[in-house]
């Protein structure tokens, strides 16, 4: 049985195959479109809801034959694990798509580490509402104040592009927030250089509402080392002498290189 991970491969693989020459509202094939209308029938809810001009001429067939023969090598799980298969695969393609699209992609995708971490943030409970008036008294308050966060040492790339947030990198985030917030009635909040700050209203309104965290987070104090400033600054300089004798001899071998072939720098 295909697992989650491979069934969204498979099936991007059959989306991007299509991309060039059409787009997310076009679809192909007769035999497409009648079984379209037969889904129709045996479902009333879905009368009129599904697209059905699959048959369009100008399509190209052979990536039409590519992508039944990659639909048809998928296999779902029986195991009732798999209910969802689906919502997972529809995530998987906002996900490539805002990908390959870059920022303006992002408008229509939030990844998934970012709503477990708004979810863990806002930790709803069971029958009760976020916004509930009553659950105030649990609180600190932070009327005035605004905690500002700065995660971006937090999380591992996944691509050139994406950075995915841990469970452990989620846990701390919250965590951070609801000491702020005063839930945890056993440890007190604490600014932490480099990480987080909760900053008074008026300090937003000195620096004009800008809301770049780097602004009101302390900077974080390097770790000594140990070594003197003098010792540190001859190793670097020695090794940048070395690394600027390599770049002139590899400058020189590649000018000769040229001259071989027929080329002068």
């Amino acid at each position: 049985m295909a697992t989650h991970v491979e069934l969204e491969k498979t099936l991007w693989q059959a989306a991007d195959k299509l991309r060039n020459n059409m787009d997310a509202a076009e679809y192909i094939g007769k035999d497409i479109d009648d079984a379209m209308d037969a889904i129709e029938k045996d479902n009333a809810l879905l009368k009129g809801v599904l697209p059905k001009d699959y048959a369009r001429p100008a399509l190209d067939k052979q990536r039409l034959g590519e992508l039944i023969d990659l639909i048809g090598s998928i296999s779902l799980s029986s195991n009732g694990k798999g209910k969802d298969v689906l919502g997972f695969v529809f995530e998987y393609f906002l996900g490539q798509f805002a990908d390959a699209e870059g920022k303006k992609g992002g408008q229509f995708y939030t990844p998934q580490c970012i709503v477990k971490l708004l979810v863990a943030m806002l930790a709803p409970e069971a029958e009760k509402r976020v916004y509930d008036k009553t659950e105030t008294a649990k609180f600190r308050n932070c009327t005035h104040e605004t905690l500002f966060i700065d995660a971006r040492e937090y999380g591992s790339m996944i691509s050139r592009k994406q950075r995915e947030l841990t469970d452990n990198d989620i846990a701390a985030i919250a965590g951070t927030y609801q000491l702020w917030r005063g839930k945890n009635a056993e440890t007190a909040y604490k600014d932490i250089p480099g990480f987080c700050k909760s900053a008074p209203i008026q300090d937003i309104r000195n620096n004009k509402y800008i809301l770049t965290p780097g602004r009101y987070i302390d900077f974080r104090e390097a770790e000594d080392d140990g070594v003197a400033f003098d010792e540190k600054m001859k190793t670097l300089t020695e090794t940048l002498a070395m690394q600027m004798q390599k770049a002139n001899e590899l400058d020189i071998a590649i000018k000769e290189n040229l001259q071989k072939i027929g080329y002068e720098l």
